[in-house]
């Protein structure tokens, strides 16, 4: 499967399409009845709060339509960013391989989007689009935040079915102890002459 160029989906969206008019999600077409947009808990750390989604697309046109009611549910609109990434595979008209169509958008938080893209290729998921919402609570995060949209992102997946890899812990074995260097000729005890201890200090 050939893999394609990454299209920004957030530059997709209609620009009649305004996700904080209280209307918004009545004016916008519905999801296909078959789709279903798999959200998780929210998780709260440092004032900062982040929220996961994961639905199963067909084509860049339901993904962009699913990333709209995505921005459009409940604190959505006023989240700070959407991080997303997506696969999805596209037949080929004649018998050649059909193409991958695959991109991410860090939507200010980079490299958070390709993470979440990198998470998809490791567990080879196609027809998906997952996106992890952040609110910003004023409190700056530094790299836990990646830790946290990661977090987001393999929950919502688990939602939405895809079986992750398990990440296999190899402890390292133990390395042998040093050698302790000997100096020959100190011994305990005085001597004729002084201490051991007195010949090695000279």
């Amino acid at each position: 499967m050939r893999p394609s160029a990454s299209r920004l989906l957030h530059h997709l969206i209609p620009p009649s399409f305004k996700p904080h008019h209280p209307n918004a999600r009545y004016r916008m077409p519905s999801l296909p009845l078959d789709t279903t947009i798999h959200v998780t808990p929210i998780h709260s750390e440092k004032r900062s709060m982040f929220r996961g989604h994961a639905v199963r697309v067909r084509s860049i046109d339901e993904a962009v339509l699913a990333l709209q009611h995505i921005i459009t549910q409940k604190k959505g609109a006023r989240a700070t960013h959407h991080i997303l990434a997506y696969r999805i595979s596209k037949p080929s008209d004649d018998n050649s391989p059909a193409t991958l169509l695959e991109g991410s958008d860090c939507n200010g938080e980079p490299p958070a989007g390709k993470n979440l893209l990198e998470l998809l290729r490791k567990v080879d998921a196609q027809d998906v689009l997952l996106v992890v919402t952040r609110w910003y609570g004023g409190v700056p995060m530094g790299s836990d935040r990646f830790r946290a949209i990661n977090a987001m992102g393999k929950e919502a997946l688990k939602l939405c079915g895809f079986p992750l890899i398990q990440t296999m812990h190899v402890t390292k074995p133990k390395s042998p102890p040093k050698p302790v260097k000997v100096i020959k000729g100190a011994k305990r005890g005085r001597k004729r002459g002084g201490s051991s201890r007195d010949k090695l200090l000279k």
